[in-house]
């Protein structure tokens, strides 16, 4: 029994929420200045006989905020095996739970829980017997209280880089040896488990079909992206599948939910002969007829990556609940670009899907900036784009409504406007932001691979 005094979750998990759609409090600040930051150590972790030595936070590496006793504190995974408590305010670690490898995962609050995955286990095998990359962490203490073995299976990886969701008691992950679970969160117990592949498309993907994305639900359905192609409709207690939507291409980014029940999601460029970036669907219609609209973005070779987009996308709707502002996703592609479109106005053109055939309505372009590429999932909170790329800096743009006649910008529940976006703010980190942001009352927190987990905000927050 784990007993806390006051506990409330504010940023309970990846995205903040069931819906992934809550990035935050404000004020957002328009200075940048280092409140405090915390040092990482180095992990050695390794990979089809490479061995790497990573330091600082990686993807998704989002951490969460929880207030307890009073006081609030961050809970973040680093690429030195460690998943820290930290006090908010001050910097100051709490304690410190080291695993078997690097953490890249967002941990999920459940209670007095933490759950977090991680890579398999450095010097592990994928043949091992057990291989623990899911863990239940005391909140309190930091000490485990249950570990889940991730079975082999057609995949060719054993880590867990997704984040769970929360619902009626039960937790769900994805994780990325393609096994969908169902378990307890207080205990670890497994209740079911679902195979998001086929063996096809093992062979096909030459066994990628991990899933790395964090789950949502939509109208008491779950939905998760996985690396067999797949936009996947489940229905929790049964562990059924009730749509599918396929897209052919590795599937990475985590499906968010809008207000009005769309499902908006990113696309790779792999194993496809058209481009990838972001869809939004409508899951109430079959899958033949659910495209609302595909913004593509462009090829580039870049690391391992050919194109489109690897994190997930945000969205305005939780900031904007009576759409009297114009609704807004944001992205960020591997081609280098920083991209807000419009949830509702669509462009006067189509342009084919991912299958490279298949027109689709495009949304309306309103911002574009290169700024490098990137796999850091952009935010947007009140009327701020917060953003962090492979340049290593952190940016605060503010987004500005200017009315204007009908016709000339963007409608919305309160007339038409164009939207203006103005860089405020710009902070240099010493590595490349593979991590998302998150802002709490005039904080943004977050880490790069230079080593450092960072609170900034205006200079006179600062605590001496």
């Amino acid at each position: 029994m784990i007993f806390l005094l006051s506990l409330t979750s504010l940023i309970p998990t990846f995205l903040g929420n069931e819906k992934r759609n809550f990035y935050g409090e404000g004020p957002v600040p328009e200075e940048l200045y280092i409140l405090w930051k915390v040092k990482t150590g180095v992990g050695r972790t390794g990979s089809g006989g490479n061995v790497w030595t990573w330091t600082g936070t990686g993807w998704t590496g989002q951490g969460v905020l929880v207030e307890e006793d009073g006081k609030i504190f961050l809970l973040i995974g680093s690429l030195d095996h460690r998943l820290r408590k930290i006090d908010a305010e001050t910097g100051e670690v709490v304690w410190e739970y080291e695993y078997d490898d690097v953490i890249k995962a967002t941990p999920t609050i459940a209670g007095g829980i933490v759950i977090c995955g991680s890579r398999k286990g450095f010097g592990k095998t994928l043949g091992e017997k057990e291989i623990y990359s899911l863990r239940g962490i005391s909140l309190r203490s930091g000490e485990e209280i249950w570990r889940m073995n991730i079975e082999r299976t057609g995949s060719y990886s054993r880590d867990c880089d997704g984040s769970a969701l929360i619902y009626n008691g039960r937790a769900y992950i994805g994780a990325e040896n393609g096994i969908f679970y169902c378990f307890d969160p207080f205990s670890g117990e497994i209740h079911g488990k679902l195979r998001l592949f086929e063996w096809e498309d093992v062979v096909k993907h030459k066994g990628n079909v991990v899933v790395e994305s964090s789950p949502s639900i939509c109208d008491g359905i779950i939905y998760i992206t996985a690396g067999s192609g797949y936009l996947f409709g489940i229905e929790p207690e049964s562990l059924r599948i009730v749509w599918r939507f396929y897209v052919g291409s590795d599937l990475n980014g985590s499906p968010v939910v809008t207000s009005d029940g769309f499902i908006i999601f990113t696309i790779e460029k792999q194993y496809i002969e058209g481009k990838g970036g972001v869809m939004m669907v409508d899951p109430k219609k079959p899958p033949e007829e659910a495209v609302v609209w595909f913004f593509p973005t462009g090829d580039r070779k870049f690391c391992d990556w050919e194109g489109g987009v690897i994190g997930s996308a945000s969205i305005n709707d939780y900031y904007n609940p009576y759409f009297e502002k114009p609704r807004l996703c944001a992205f960020q592609g591997i081609d280098g670009y920083l991209y807000l479109v419009s949830l509702d106005n669509l462009d006067t053109l189509k342009l084919p899907g991912p299958d490279g055939r298949t027109l689709y309505p495009v949304p309306e372009l309103l911002f574009k900036e290169y700024t490098g590429g990137g796999i850091s999932t952009p935010i947007l909170v009140d009327d701020y784009l917060i953003s962090g790329g492979y340049d290593g800096k952190l940016r605060v743009y503010r987004i500005y409504y200017e009315p204007c006649e009908e016709g000339e910008g963007v409608r919305c529940a309160s007339g038409w406007y164009k939207v203006r976006v103005e860089k405020k703010a710009e902070f240099q980190t010493g590595g490349s932001i593979e991590s998302t942001p998150v802002v709490w009352h005039g904080k943004i927190f977050i880490g790069s691979r230079g080593g450092y987990i960072y609170c900034l905000g205006k200079k006179e927050d600062y605590m001496e």
